[in-house]
């Protein structure tokens, strides 16, 4: 289930086993309330309300933003309704851009992940703290 995401629900996510040090890294929780003001975070709920992940869309250009995806080890129990989540927030994020990036390394697991979300592989990250991450893709007619 996804909501909106709120302060208290980074709270809720600090308290989930496995999130607490990704959250405190990345992104900022200030960071993530500026991004839900705009619409593009939101946090992804099990059916018994724990908390999952917390994800969005962060704008890098015009029409054009990144995916971050922050989670729980719960979503392990959790895993399709995590992804399908996931796949919602993509399908709400291609109305208000052309071209959605995400990055990640180049394991089995990501590759099935992000072809089933619908991203294409493009290339290799050259980003200062992303070098030799994977670069995926998703645009046009994919992205509506």
């Amino acid at each position: 289930m996804l909501r909106t995401f709120a302060p208290a629900h980074l709270e809720a996510a600090r308290l989930a086993a496995g999130i607490r040090a990704v959250l405190d890294k990345y992104p900022s929780g200030e960071a993530i309330e500026r991004l839900a003001a705009v619409g593009f975070a939101y946090t992804i709920f099990s059916h018994d309300d724990a908390v999952l992940g917390v994800a969005g869309i962060v704008p890098t250009g015009v029409n054009v933003g990144e995916v971050f995806v922050v989670s729980a080890e719960d979503r392990h129990a959790h895993r399709v309704e995590f992804a399908r989540s996931v796949r919602q927030i993509l399908k709400r994020a291609c109305a208000r851009f052309d071209k959605i990036r995400a990055l990640g390394d180049d394991t089995p697991l990501l590759t099935r992940w992000f072809t089933w979300l619908g991203f294409e592989r493009t290339g290799i990250s050259y980003r200062p703290g992303c070098e030799g991450k994977i670069v995926w893709e998703m645009e046009g007619l994919r992205c509506r």
